[in-house]
């Protein structure tokens, strides 16, 4: 959209990354990210290691980061 805040274009991209993202990776990215839950607290709510959700972090990371910055 013309006119439209680079800002905006990115927090609306951002947003979608959200919505498209794995439901685990969202989860583990809404705890630590939003709710302060450290690693080893995710994985014992979840039942799984810590390493696994590190992994599922990292997903997120690279999920919410390619739609950030995607080209369009």
């Amino acid at each position: 959209m013309p006119g439209r805040r680079p800002e905006g274009a990115m927090a609306e991209r951002f947003q979608i990354g959200l919505a498209t993202l794995s439901p685990i990776p969202r989860i583990v990215f809404y705890l630590h990210s939003r709710d302060d839950f450290t690693f080893p607290e995710i994985a014992y709510r979840l039942g799984c290691s810590v390493l696994a959700v590190e992994d599922h972090f990292a997903e997120a990371l690279a999920h919410l980061d390619a739609a950030v910055n995607r080209d369009g």
